[in-house]
């Protein structure tokens, strides 16, 4: 009940729930297009499965980089997209979803260059919130982003790495 009147505030807005905690990005929903209160209930149920305290904030659209560093040097870039299928105009978001996951480079776990697409609570309300259906079939060269960023969702990296980086920060003491 306590979430439900706090939540109340965030319906319609563009907002990010997630656990205080968590690891891998597992529990966050993002609701880029705002939300009902059920969407945002139902996005507070699923983070919650990951810690007692949820945090909401704004969302704030852009493109996702992962920064790996040693030291005080920049050692590679990664551009991070959502797990998407491009539709054939014959097969369902799932049967080019399950096509997707026979490539080689897909396996379950953290030891497989890329995680097979699974489409979780996340990533199901995630294609709900935008009248996708996993059943429907989708026109020829059409995109279906299968869930939003969170690293819990596999996403394909593309390395930036090359390009050089400048240093537009300071080291804090």
């Amino acid at each position: 009940m306590e979430a439900k009147q706090k939540l109340t505030k965030y319906v319609g807005n563009k907002v990010v729930i997630k656990p205080k905690s968590t690891n891998f990005g597992l529990g966050i929903c993002i609701f880029d297009q705002g939300g009902t209160l059920e969407e945002l209930l139902e996005g507070a149920r699923i983070a919650f499965e990951h810690d007692n305290t949820i945090l909401i904030e704004d969302y704030i659209p852009g493109l996702e980089y992962r920064f790996l560093t040693m030291g005080d040097e920049v050692v590679a870039v990664l551009h991070r997209r959502p797990a998407n299928v491009v539709g054939d105009g014959v097969s369902t978001i799932q049967q080019l979803i399950d096509e997707k996951n026979k490539h080689p480079y897909r396996g379950d776990g953290h030891t497989s260059p890329l995680k097979k697409i699974e489409l979780d609570d996340q990533a199901q309300m995630f294609l709900k919130n935008r009248g996708c259906l996993i059943s429907r079939y989708r026109q020829k060269g059409k995109w279906s982003c299968c869930g939003a960023i969170p690293i819990s969702v596999p996403a394909a990296t593309v390395s930036i790495s090359r390009i050089k980086c400048i240093r537009t920060f300071q080291r804090l003491p």
